[in-house]
């Protein structure tokens, strides 16, 4: 055992008195040092990063020429108060994002989380329609089961029951409709023979509210936990697209998770020939080396803003941060140089036949995802495809027990009705 490891061990023998933990009841491990898919602990023990670090890690770990770049930059500039300075980094960051994604004429605002990216997204909707004279569209939909980050705002838009639960008395009454969930179709429907029944839900919902209270629809392209790589259908985006046309609605589609090549697309939105008002980027954009976000805007919300001489009214002291938005270039690059959507478009194919050979088991109902992003619905019995209880924590069971077995998974709850239903996730490194 070397002097860190040794250091480590000691820190954990000290009771770790001094962590405020997010789980006060747990053991924590010490991760030490990670090469590729593989990280090891203070003990030695080794695990393969099957969740690339909650989808951060899109890249693995340990990538020396990135770790390079990152030294470099430190030594060089890493942040500046953007009131009065941009930096190099974030100059092509900006440049990078906006031709790679499907807007024309897009502009970046770069942030420090996918939370903080939806938190600006919703800001800048109002702000847009309040400079063209709608003030009072102020409501932004979305959909139960989503996750869409932990600050107020993006919790109050997040679906997610269990993360709502502890923080409901606090948060806003945002609106929410169900998801297009194929597998249980909150409309009794078949994919083979719906009419998208889904998409329909949002213009009642938008009628409900009457159109000039909208701001915006958030919607996720394919979904992390609890929803558990839920991939919307064929015709759904562009529905979504022709409603928010119809009621002066910007569309917000949230790729912390799906966005930067995890689906074998630098967005995920792009194969749907879809062309959003704003995408939020999170997470893998990164790689983990950094926290970093984006808010790609399109075109006609930055005129509106350029044109009537209004600037963005929204405040984050480490937005365009040079250090984070320089690893971000690297990431990008990296997945550009060794041509890795190319990589997760073949291999993540793969990964998903492999995957259909637990449909033998009884507990599996239903197996779901695209690229590097797969989902596994646990049941009590797939004849019936009825949830487990929720006491059981079944999928928070699995996760644990393949961490024992040197494995990284993540767990989903909630799945079926926003209490019910256990989803694993699986979302290696690129």
């Amino acid at each position: 055992m070397d002097d860190i490891e040794s250091g480590a061990s000691a820190l954990l023998d000290e009771n770790d008195r001094h962590v405020f933990h997010r789980d006060v009841n747990r053991t924590y491990k010490v991760a030490m040092k990670g090469v590729g898919a593989t990280f090891f602990d203070h003990a030695g023990k080794s695990y393969l990063d099957g969740s690339s670090g909650s989808f951060v890690c899109n890249l693995g770990h340990g990538i020396e020429s990135i770790a390079k770049i990152m030294a470099e930059q430190a030594s060089r500039i890493t942040f500046t108060n953007t009131r009065n300075f941009t930096s190099e980094p974030e100059l092509r960051l900006c440049k990078n994002l906006a031709a790679l994604s499907p807007m024309s004429h897009s502009r970046v605002w770069v942030c420090s989380s996918g939370t903080a990216a939806n938190e600006a997204a919703t800001k800048m909707a109002y702000q847009y329609h309040t400079i063209r004279g709608n003030p009072g569209k102020t409501e932004v939909i979305s959909r139960w089961r989503s996750y869409h980050g932990s600050s107020m705002a993006a919790l109050a838009m997040t679906g997610d029951l269990h993360k709502r639960a502890p923080f409901e008395a606090l948060l806003a009454q945002r609106p929410h409709i169900d998801p297009p969930y194929c597998f249980r179709c909150p409309w009794g429907k078949k994919r083979s023979s719906c009419a998208l029944e889904c998409t329909s839900a949002l213009e009642t919902e938008i009628l409900r509210l009457g159109p000039d209270k909208v701001s915006a629809v958030i919607k996720e392209v394919i979904a992390g936990a609890p929803l558990g790589a839920l991939e919307v259908p064929d015709g759904y985006l562009q529905e979504v697209r022709t409603i928010c046309d119809k009621y002066d609605v910007l569309l917000i589609v949230d790729e912390v998770i799906s966005g930067v090549g995890r689906t074998g697309a630098w967005f995920a939105t792009s194969r749907s020939g879809v062309v959003p008002d704003l995408i939020t980027l999170g997470k893998g954009l990164a790689g983990g080396f950094s926290p970093v976000g984006a808010l790609v805007v399109a075109g006609k919300v930055f005129e509106a803003f350029s044109s009537s001489g209004r600037n963005f009214v929204h405040y984050e002291t480490f937005t365009g941060h040079a250090l984070s938005a320089c690893v971000a270039n690297a990431v990008i690059e990296h997945i550009q140089r060794n041509d890795l959507l190319t990589t997760v478009e073949r291999n993540g194919r793969y990964l998903g036949q492999l995957l259909q050979a637990l449909r033998d088991l009884r507990i599996v109902g239903d197996i779901r995802g695209t690229g590097f992003l797969w989902a596994v619905e646990l049941v009590e019995d797939n004849l019936k495809n009825e949830p487990f209880s929720s006491d059981l924590r079944i999928s928070d069971l699995v996760v644990d027990r393949a961490l024992e077995c040197g494995v990284l998974l993540i767990a989903g709850r909630g799945a079926a009705d926003g209490l019910l239903g256990d989803t694993v996730l699986l979302a290696p490194p690129m």
